[in-house]
C-alpha cells in the first residue's frame, strides 16, 4: 500500500487501495499503525474505531462506491432485481457500469434513500436482500 504525503500536515491513500482499506476497516474495532523511522526506531499508535461505519458509509456514498465486497455474480443479481423492478440496469452482466448506476440511483431516489448509484447495505435491504 502506498501512502502519499499530501502536505506537511497530511498524507493519504488513493484510488482502489483506499476503497479496499476502508472496506477492511469497516468492521474493525481498532486500527494499529507501526512506523519505523530512518534510525530504526519503531513508533506505534492504536485508534478506537467505534462508530467508524457511519463515516465510511458517508464517504462511500459521496464517492459512489460500495463498502460491500461484492462479486460479479452479486452485481449480476442486483442488476436482475433492478430490471425486474422496472429500473433499466441493462443486460445483467455483472459489470457495474453507467446503466447500472443510473438504475440504482433511480431506485434509491424512489425509496427515499441517498442516491449514490452504488449498492449499499440500506439499498440492498430495500431490494429485499438480507
Amino acid at each position: 500500500m502506498k501512502i502519499t504525503v499530501t502536505s506537511n500536515k497530511g498524507a493519504g491513500i488513493f484510488g482502489d487501495e483506499a476503497e479496499s482499506m476502508l472496506r477492511d476497516l469497516y468492521d474493525a474495532e481498532k486500527f494499529f499503525i507501526r512506523i519505523t523511522d530512518s534510525n530504526g526506531q519503531r513508533h506505534d499508535a492504536e485508534f478506537d474505531l467505534t462508530g467508524v461505519q457511519n463515516t465510511i458509509d458517508s464517504v462511500a456514498s459521496a464517492c459512489g462506491w460500495t463498502t460491500l465486497d461484492l462479486t460479479q455474480d452479486d452485481y449480476r443479481a442486483i442488476q436482475m432485481m433492478l430490471n425486474a423492478g422496472g429500473f433499466e440496469a441493462g443486460k445483467p452482466d455483472g459489470i457495474w457500469g453507467a446503466g447500472s448506476r443510473s438504475a440504482m440511483r433511480d431506485f434509491q431516489e424512489k425509496q427515499g434513500l441517498t442516491a449514490s448509484g452504488a449498492p449499499n447495505r440500506e439499498t440492498l435491504q430495500a431490494l429485499g436482500v438480507e
